[in-house]
């Protein structure tokens, strides 16, 4: 009852509303990014004018992540994760507030979350990493793009 709350009745016609809103939404988005895949750049080199190289698919429980081959119309930076679809000759670079840690613990992978700024460090979570639910570190690229959000708002 976080914050005064509210009763069992109400609580329960607030979930049927929320499932249906979700509902609605799986149903408008479809399966529109089932064909995307979550990469991270392993290696690239030029051949022939096309970029070509092997990226990890983060997706599952893989360990190591499976790697695969692809061919692109630009080198990926190894920093950065991406969007993939294997039907596209380019990949969405995502904005660093998710990190992916391989070998964090031995061999587990581990995925973390931005969170929030403390003493001038980014800390990330994770949710079901339990040897260690935080990393607090000065991740220069998540802080500069904070930095840039906060002052493209100061001038709105």
């Amino acid at each position: 009852r976080g914050h005064g709350g509210i009763d069992d009745t109400v609580a329960q016609s607030r979930l049927i509303e929320l499932e249906q809103h979700l509902n609605d939404t799986r149903q408008i988005l479809g399966r529109a990014w089932e064909n995307y895949r979550l990469i991270q750049p392993w290696t690239f080199q030029l051949v022939a004018g096309a970029y070509k190289g092997t990226v990890k698919e983060l997706v599952g429980h893989h360990n190591p992540f499976r790697q695969v081959s692809v061919s692109l119309d630009e080198p990926l930076d190894s920093a950065f994760i991406y969007l993939y679809s294997p039907h596209q000759t380019n990949a969405l670079k995502l904005q660093p507030l998710i990190r992916i840690f391989t070998q964090l613990y031995g061999e587990q992978n581990a995925c973390y979350f931005y969170s929030r700024v403390k003493n001038s460090q980014a800390v990330f979570i994770s949710h079901h990493f339990e040897k260690k639910p935080e990393v607090e570190e000065i991740f220069s690229d998540t802080l500069a793009l904070l930095n840039q959000l906060n002052n493209s708002n100061e001038e709105a």
